[in-house]
């Protein structure tokens, strides 16, 4: 107990000394409006009846005051002023004096008012002087508390973005972050070669330094991080600043800029000017690109304010070396974004790309985020990390924590079970903090919950069953029937060039009414496409357009995402990857965002663009003439894949195959049931 008050009483005595000004003042406001008060109150004077009626013969009487206690007299009052200030006589009179009082008062035609007690110098008068307190101190308090909101908050210590220099009535001034949280490169799972890199750095600052210095080379002056969002560019530097034992000083490009010419290049100086006092230190600039981007003409405000900040930061960075002790870190996931004058040597010296994990990376990422997590037996990470190609480390974080909460929203379905399980686990949750050690948890993360949340996370959305008609339930069924039809056969034709069946579904889930998945197999994650594999992609995103079309007749809007991504899948084969029969190897995009939305002038004559769509009209022909010779060849299969999903709406890979299996013929998992002459590309 006295550990905890000495702890609470110390918390007080922090949170006094923050307001240490505010309360003085405040103090000295409320003892100079009580002096006003009582320096304003009328002097009081308590006489005999006989004095009060001859100073109202005497005296400028303004105002007498009879004051009323039930229904009887209880005093009288006399407002007097003249050459001796203004003052008060009081008497208290009844029976003939009061009387007598009354008609002198009425004779001299002095005004006569009634009130009821208390009197104004007694507890009402008091009353008075603390209301007149109060609303001085009220507004003292609002002028004070919108001056500081005006300010800004005060910079906390443990504040992680404690970086913006000062320029704007609510910026904090960047300062070196004493105490960073503990993260080291073995909280951090893959990106291994970044790793390595930035642990050179990190040795040289440690022991490494005669060796650098014996061989004539330096420490690089700065180190960029590149790479898609959620890949741990951020964690990286920070795990680099505590391993190195380095204050840190972290702040995003996007605070360097405002409206006003000069303020970005004055927060520059001053963050450098802040590093050179806190050196040795680490800067980490998140998000460059909005501060270092490339440099435009234009004489308008924003452009010439980017300019002059960017000059800025170049002018700081020529001015800053490994001697002084500061090495600046960026992260970015745009590097063709940056100014060219950024990247040379002797700035970011070195560039880092942290790219996404891989298989094995993945499930190193899920068994970090999954050790404070109770699992059950069955949960099979490599079988997650296998599901999850393409997710950085920060999807996979999110991942198992929308695990955890399926499985929260589970047990709260059932009341019973809720209300015996939250007085445990919050005893044993107090167990835990206390160090006694305890049994390991009633509940846990089964994985069928990694699955459903692996399915919120691709779709965007929770499964909404009863939506659907039943003829649109058919509907939907015939179309993602198409799509696992085709994904199964070219699989069959072409396996290594095409990523297998591995579920397909109809109830809605987010924006889709169906869902087709396919995963890859293998330990190894594809990072390329070739020729093969965008042929089979596009034969399978007609697949659902070929089953409504053979079967129904007709096609509905539930083709809209497969023809938009067979169109932009075939620009891509024509434009930038070289895939045409008829045209050259040539890259025709554009460059950057928006390289289809270019002036086409820019690139290629008007013959080439002649070309061009002809091709992709071609291309685009066999696509969707393909899958409809599929279909039509293995109507048989999709008729019965059709069938087991409006009864069962979601087949798992297992029965996908055994229905195929039964029929499909083996004579149509061969290439040359699927050629024509007019559509003879394989």
């Amino acid at each position: 107990m006295k550990k905890k008050a000495k702890a609470l009483l110390s918390v007080l005595l922090s949170k006094a000394k923050k307001f240490k000004v505010l309360l003085i003042f405040l103090v000295v406001m409320v003892a100079a409006l009580m002096a006003l008060s009582m320096y304003l109150q009328p002097e009081k004077r308590v006489v005999d009846a006989t004095t009060f009626i001859a100073s109202l013969d005497a005296k400028k009487v303004e105002v007498v005051t009879v004051y009323v206690k039930g229904e009887k007299v209880s005093s009288y009052t006399a407002l007097i002023g003249g050459k001796d200030g203004v003052f008060v006589l009081k008497t208290e009179a009844s029976g003939e004096a009061a009387k007598a009082i009354e008609n002198r008062v009425l004779e001299l035609k002095i005004p006569l008012q009634y009130s009821q007690v208390p009197e104004p110098f007694g507890w009402g008068s008091m009353g008075k002087t603390l209301m007149i307190i109060a609303a001085g101190t009220a507004i003292v308090l609002a002028i004070w508390f919108g001056f500081m909101m005006l300010m800004g908050p005060p910079p906390e210590q443990d504040d992680p973005y404690v970086g913006l220099p000062p320029g704007h009535p609510g910026a904090k001034k960047p300062r070196a972050k004493k105490k960073i949280k503990k993260t080291t490169f073995a909280d951090i799972a893959g990106c291994d070669e970044a790793k390595e890199e930035l642990l050179g750095i990190v040795d040289y600052l440690k022991q490494d330094k005669p060796l650098y210095e014996a061989l004539g080379t330096k420490l690089p002056k700065g180190v960029l991080l590149y790479g898609p969002p959620g890949t741990g560019k951020t964690l990286l530097a920070r795990a680099m600043a505590y391993e190195a034992g380095m204050p840190f000083i972290i702040i995003n490009g996007s605070e360097f800029i405002e409206m006003y010419i000069g303020v970005g290049a004055s927060r520059v100086r001053d963050l450098f000017d802040d590093a050179r006092r806190a050196a040795p230190c680490v800067i980490f600039i998140d998000e460059i690109d909005s501060v270092g981007g490339k440099r435009e003409g234009g004489g308008s405000g924003g452009a010439k304010e980017h300019q002059q900040t960017i000059n800025q930061l170049l002018a700081e960075m020529d001015g800053s070396s490994a001697d002084d002790g500061i090495i600046v870190m960026a992260a970015t996931n745009r590097l063709d974004m940056l100014d060219s004058a950024l990247l040379r040597p002797g700035r970011f010296d070195r560039k880092i790309f942290v790219g996404l994990p891989d298989k094995a990376d993945r499930e190193k990422i899920l068994e970090i985020h999954t050790r404070n997590k109770p699992l059950t037996p069955e949960v099979n990470l490599a079988e997650i990390a296998q599901m999850t190609t393409g997710f950085s480390g920060a999807d996979l974080e999110n991942l198992c924590d929308e695990a955890a909460k399926l499985v929260i929203r589970e047990i709260k379905k059932d009341g019973k079970l809720l209300r015996i399980l939250l007085p445990l686990l919050a005893k044993l949750n107090f167990l835990k903090k206390t160090g006694i050690k305890t049994k390991k948890s009633p509940i846990a993360i089964p994985h069928w919950a990694f699955v459903k949340a692996w399915d919120r996370l691709i779709t965007g959305g929770d499964e909404r069953p009863n939506i659907m008609g039943s003829r649109e339930k058919r509907d939907t069924a015939i179309h993602e029937a198409g799509h696992a039809l085709i994904a199964y056969v070219r699989n069959a034709l072409e396996p290594d060039d095409t990523n297998p069946l591995y579920k397909v579904s109809i109830i809605p889930r987010g924006r889709a009414l169906g869902l087709t998945y396919q995963l890859p197999e293998g330990d190894e994650d594809k990072h390329s496409v070739n020729k093969r594999n965008a042929y089979n992609k596009l034969i399978t995103l007609y697949g659902g357009w070929a089953a409504e079309k053979v079967v129904m007749g007709v096609t509905t809007s539930g083709v809209s995402n497969d023809l938009e991504g067979a169109t932009e899948l075939v620009k891509d084969m024509v434009l930038r990857w070289g895939m045409s029969e008829n045209l050259p190897p040539m890259h025709l995009a554009g460059s950057g965002a928006g390289a289809y939305s270019e002036s086409r002038a820019d690139r290629y004559s008007g013959a080439t663009e002649e070309e061009v769509n002809a091709e992709i009209r071609a291309l685009i022909t066999v696509g969707h003439k393909k899958a409809e010779l599929m279909v039509q060849k293995n109507r048989k299969a999709l008729d019965a894949l059709v069938d087991a999903l409006l009864e069962k709406e979601t087949l798992e890979k297992e029965e996908c195959e055994k229905i195929f299996s039964e029929n499909i013929p083996p004579e149509n998992l061969r290439t040359e049931a699927y050629s024509t002459q007019k559509l003879n590309r394989t």
